[in-house]
């Protein structure tokens, strides 16, 4: 029979993987600006805290072994724990900074959007030749902002719907009128900008989860371990 110390270690870390699992795969399958993709994310940060709550049980058990039969660390062990830390430390100050520019970039293009909407229809000009093997392939597409002007960009599809994409095929796409060639597929309105917001905040969630997870657990070992007896 399972201890309450095994029970609630096993609930919190099998809980918390299979919400990261679940929400990977509901996320690749949806486009990033629908609220399935946002309810990903957000399972996906739950997840992340369960495995917080799994370590922090796993942690106080060992720290309570630990104290009964306390040992010095080595100077080896001493200096890989600095390196690991001084280097997550390094990725999540440069990932923080990746997050801030691709967000006000994001953002701010969605207010230029906002301000001054274009709707028009984009048409399908090609695709890309991709192996079968291929996970995803790229639909070219270009929509007409005036007689001389006519962005073009592409997305991405998987390969297993590349049959639904033929040339000359219409859509919808919002346009910046101050810079034509801001656009998103689709209409741009505020409940977008909203899902938007939404989403930078929860990617910010997650990857602040997974950083400072490891830099958490490494806080346990970078502790001083004196021996027994000594002051």
């Amino acid at each position: 029979m399972l201890t309450p110390y095994h029970r609630a270690l096993i609930c919190s870390g099998a809980g918390g993987a299979l919400l990261l699992i679940a929400s990977a795969a509901i996320f690749a399958s949806t486009p990033q600006d629908s609220w399935p993709a946002l309810i990903a994310l957000l399972a996906s940060a739950c997840g992340i805290g369960l495995l917080f709550n799994a370590i922090r049980i796993w942690i106080r058990k060992i720290s309570e072994r630990a104290s009964r039969s306390a040992k010095s660390r080595s100077i080896q062990q001493g200096c890989a724990i600095a390196f690991i830390r001084f280097a997550l430390i390094l990725v999540s100050i440069v990932a923080a900074g990746c997050w801030i520019w691709y967000m006000i970039s994001d953002l701010n293009e969605i207010r230029q959007l906002l301000s001054g909407p274009q709707i028009t229809s984009a048409q399908v000009i090609g695709k890309e030749l991709v192996s079968p093997a291929a996970p995803i392939g790229y639909v070219h597409y270009s929509y007409r902002v005036s007689r001389t002007l006519a962005p073009f960009d592409r997305f991405a599809v998987a390969h297993s719907d590349y049959n639904r994409y033929h040339v000359g095929q219409a859509f919808t796409v919002t346009y910046a009128a101050s810079n034509p060639r801001i656009h998103r597929i689709g209409r741009v309105d505020w409940s977008f900008a909203l899902r938007r917001l939404l989403y930078w905040c929860l990617v910010f969630l997650n990857s602040a989860g997974f950083l400072l997870l490891p830099l958490w657990v490494l806080e346990y070992y970078r502790q001083p371990r004196v021996r027994p007896g000594s002051p």
